[in-house]
């Protein structure tokens, strides 16, 4: 399960980085195609990010209170 996580997470890196390269290429080249696929991808790679976050978290149990 673990190596699953991390290719997500890869991939994930590698889409905001994408992201990155886009908006700051959009400044200077107006290829709007690109630059929309761009953030489209960056933005699916920032909710499964989240998601795999989210059911990480909530799928360890929380821990007892020390009393």
């Amino acid at each position: 399960m673990k190596i699953i996580y991390t290719i997500l997470f890869l991939f994930t890196a590698f889409g905001l980085i994408l992201l990155l390269f886009y908006f700051f290429n959009s400044i200077d080249n107006h290829s709007g195609l690109l630059q929309l696929s761009g953030i489209a991808l960056g933005i699916v790679m920032l909710i499964v990010l989240l998601f795999l976050t989210l059911t990480r978290y909530l799928r360890v149990p929380p821990k007892q209170p020390v009393k």
